[in-house]
């Protein structure tokens, strides 16, 4: 069987869509990186000033820094879980990239290399999302959630996308066309 050199137009756009989100998806495991550093700094900054002697008036950010830290601020947990699935998804993000890019070539390892890349991201994503809903309130996590899960979506759309196409021009399954292809054995021919 004689296999196209071309990927079908579905394995091209799920490709360019994989190393497009891929992509983005460095800019959002940057800010699982940063953030938990940003709010250690902000609540260290509310300390300081919470601590400055005001004369004859009362300190507003004695009461206004726990405020704002209860907010905004991030337990141990919700830090460290940001700060290890923003180090993986670098990983994983380049992995997502090379696998859309090689679902851009006709080949089945290509194929199976984007199939399981999207399915290793959607772990990463849920495994995150599961951890950071159940370790309490922050809006910097809940910010961040947003994104999460708009990636959980669109990764599980490319996910069917791909395994609900003709896989044949890639090599994988059956041709559904007209064409016969018919191998002669020694033994067949009389």
């Amino acid at each position: 069987m004689a296999q196209n050199k071309t990927a079908p137009g579905w394995g091209k756009a799920v490709g360019i869509l994989m190393i497009v989100f891929g992509a983005l998806g460095v800019f959002i495991q940057i800010y699982k990186i940063m953030i938990p550093q940003i709010l250690r700094m902000q609540n260290q900054m509310m300390n300081s000033f919470s601590q400055l002697e005001t004369y004859e008036q009362p300190n507003p950010f004695r009461t206004s820094g726990l405020a704002l830290n209860e907010i905004m601020g991030l337990s141990e947990l919700q830090a460290n879980v940001l700060l290890y699935s923003g180090l993986l998804g670098f990983i994983a993000c380049a992995v997502y990239i090379v696998g859309g890019a090689k679902l851009l070539s006709p080949k089945p390892a290509n194929y199976n290399f984007a199939k399981y890349s999207l399915i290793g991201f959607l772990l990463l994503n849920a495994i995150t999302t599961g951890l950071l809903t159940t370790s309490g309130p922050s809006i910097m996590v809940m910010g961040l959630l947003v994104y999460v899960i708009l990636g959980l979506v669109i990764d599980v759309v490319l996910l069917i996308v791909l395994l609900s196409n003709n896989k044949t021009q890639y090599g994988i399954g059956h041709s559904d066309s007209d064409e016969v292809d018919t191998v002669y054995r020694q033994e067949e021919v009389l």
